[in-house]
């Protein structure tokens, strides 16, 4: 009856993959502590409050294609994004 036991290759390459397992999860482990570092400095570095330091934008109106303006106060309590493009 023939033996169950790896070759010698085949424990070779399960040596192999056993190593790559590793570092894959040394590289994790090390990137886990990299964003855990820069989360923390970046609290730390903001105040740690978590309050905005934000002012309220100044009041203005734009003109609409269609005809008529709009005005930043028509927006409120909404999220807006205001993009101004130009060309050349």
């Amino acid at each position: 009856m023939p033996s169950a036991r790896p070759t010698g290759r085949q424990r070779r390459e399960l040596a192999r993959r056993e190593r790559r397992r590793r570092q894959r999860l040394r590289v994790a482990g090390a990137g886990a502590v990299a964003l855990a570092t820069v989360i923390v400095g970046m609290f730390l570095l903001l105040g740690g409050t978590g309050t905005s330091t934000a002012t309220s934008a100044p009041e203005f109106s734009l003109a609409k294609f269609a005809g008529g303006e709009a005005a930043l106060s028509d927006y409120l309590g909404r999220p807006l994004a205001v993009t101004f493009m130009h060309t050349w």
